[in-house]
């Protein structure tokens, strides 16, 4: 959590075959944040 502070925007990279709902609950973790 302490990465983030200060921060207005973050990256998030996968690869090709991560399935779409992965990155949808890691984008949903990190709001939370």
């Amino acid at each position: 959590k302490s990465w983030f502070t200060g921060k207005e925007r973050i990256g998030i990279a996968s690869g090709a075959s991560t399935p779409d709902w992965i990155i949808e609950e890691v984008v949903k973790f990190l709001k939370r944040l």
